[in-house]
């Protein structure tokens, strides 16, 4: 990985905010972790039907030939399809190879068209691109960590394509977790959602309270202009109140999304399973257990 996050501060992780809720004894009930998966069921869903009518208007003969020799239906094998990303979403390794598919344009048109948030500014509006195209992937990683570094409630990344590419699979099939952030007497929860190629961050107690429409106190933007040509995806995170979730505690809760999704083993990524599949019967305990395990610091 080409510097996925720059230098963390884990002094003050636990340290946070003053302005923050802070609560020893906050719990992930039943109905909130419903709520949540319901929350993102809507966005996941719209994503899924975009995609299969671009697979069906780009290839329909194919698709149609293809059932009909398997003795099943378009949306049968669209389904099928479907779940057979799922388990490669799950059991890919941590630098996994692109995968190729009968309809990977298509996804990838997609994703382009679904992928802009609304707090997203286009690269061309930040950078030259048309200048770091000339520079190798290590000079780019370097001009952009430099222009971001000295920005203060900002943060700035570079990591690999390969790396991403997993990032953004897992986080399409599942969009929403609750990551526990470590304070003084005890941890607050965050709230997070994948939306195309953004991560917003919001507390527990801001959702409870306005549900979808819970204002992001992080934003997470990632740039995939150069994942072809150089290997590499930039990051970008805002923070929407410094008072409330300052840079460093951004930081920590970045380095906590990739280790839940990506780089903390199976036993991490387990439990954004089942948060999906069994919210009800989450376990809270678990999960506090596991990013206990971290030591983030103190």
């Amino acid at each position: 990985m080409i510097s996925v996050l720059r230098a963390m501060s884990s002094k003050g992780a636990k340290k946070g905010a003053a302005g923050l809720a802070r609560s020893s004894n906050q719990q992930l009930g039943p109905i909130t972790a419903a709520l949540l998966i319901q929350a993102a069921t809507h966005t996941t869903q719209a994503a899924i039907d975009d995609e299969k009518r671009e697979l069906i208007t780009k290839y329909g003969e194919k698709l149609q030939k293809k059932a009909e020799s398997e003795g099943i239906s378009v949306d049968q094998l669209l389904e099928r399809m479907k779940q057979q990303q799922r388990q490669n979403a799950t059991h890919a390794p941590q630098t996994a190879t692109a995968t190729s598919s009968t309809g990977s344009k298509a996804k990838e048109s997609v994703a382009r068209r679904r992928s802009s948030g609304p707090f997203k500014k286009p690269l061309d509006e930040i950078v030259k691109v048309d200048l770091l195209q000339n520079e190798n992937a290590e000079k780019i990683s370097e001009i952009w960590n430099m222009y971001f570094g000295s920005k203060a409630d900002t943060l700035c990344g570079v990591m690999e394509a390969k790396f991403y590419k997993q990032l953004l699979e897992r986080g399409k099939w599942y969009p929403i977790f609750v990551l526990p952030y470590p304070r003084d007497d005890g941890y607050e929860l965050f709230v997070l959602q994948f939306f195309g190629d953004q991560v917003y961050f919001t507390t527990l107690l801001e959702f409870q309270t306005f549900k979808e429409n819970a204002p992001p106190l992080l934003v997470l933007s990632h740039y995939n202009e150069f994942s072809e040509s150089k290997g590499i995806v930039l990051m970008k995170g805002d923070c929407a109140d410094a008072k409330r979730l300052n840079a460093s505690e951004a930081r920590t809760l970045v380095y906590l999304l990739q280790m839940y999704y990506a780089t903390g083993g199976q036993k991490k990524f387990k439990l954004v399973e089942e948060f999906h599949n069994s919210p009800t019967t989450f376990d809270y305990k678990a999960l506090i257990s596991e990013t206990e395990s971290l030591s983030l610091g103190s």
